[in-house]
């Protein structure tokens, strides 16, 4: 009987050299390809396209699309790439960007878009993992089932369905998103 091995372990700067890193999430050391879709790709690119007009218009900081590298867990060899996210200018220094590297701040904002073949566990441990490096809201939209799940660090949560609106509530003040316009139209999906 043979031994089973272990996937062989990454480090930050390992991953950091690789040439097709942005397949990849560092999760706890091991390369994790990257679960998507189309039907994901173009719903996290609605929501990224909402906050930057909002940010756009007010001016309150960044929005980012799918592929942003967060390394926001300093003691660890593990990077996640949320599929829209949100810094609020003035947590940045100088209330600047600094545009080089992964980014070392928790947004304040994070938006996952869950693919078919992703398991709940895994998302889950996203949303679990955003909140233990200071994230403030959680959104994770559904696009099979065209719902939002809306997550906060106190524990409290909200669904919402074709319906509803995606709120800013109190860290992005004004910003409100339909829900059905982040999803195709339901003859397209």
């Amino acid at each position: 009987m043979s031994a089973i091995e272990a996937p062989p372990r990454v480090t930050l700067d390992e991953y950091l050299a690789m040439a097709d890193r942005d397949s990849y999430e560092l999760v706890h050391g091991e390369l994790v390809a990257r679960a998507v879709s189309n039907q994901s790709s173009w719903t996290g690119g609605q929501i990224y396209g909402a906050l930057d007009a909002f940010a756009d218009t007010t001016d309150p900081g960044f929005a980012f699309p799918a592929g942003l590298e967060l390394h926001i867990w300093p003691d660890e060899p593990h990077t996640r790439r949320a599929d829209a996210a949100f810094i609020r200018k003035d947590r940045l220094p100088g209330g600047r960007f600094p545009f080089g590297g992964v980014l070392e701040i928790a947004p304040d904002i994070v938006a996952e878009v869950v693919s078919p073949h992703e398991d709940a566990e895994n998302v889950e441990t996203k949303i679990r993992e955003y909140f233990a490096a200071g994230v403030r809201l959680v959104w994770v939209a559904y696009p099979l089932t065209r719902t939002v799940h809306i997550y906060r660090p106190d524990g409290s949560a909200a669904v919402l369905d074709e319906r509803g609106t995606i709120s800013g509530e109190d860290v992005l003040p004004g910003l409100e998103i339909p829900v059905a316009s982040i999803f195709p139209p339901a003859d397209d999906a």
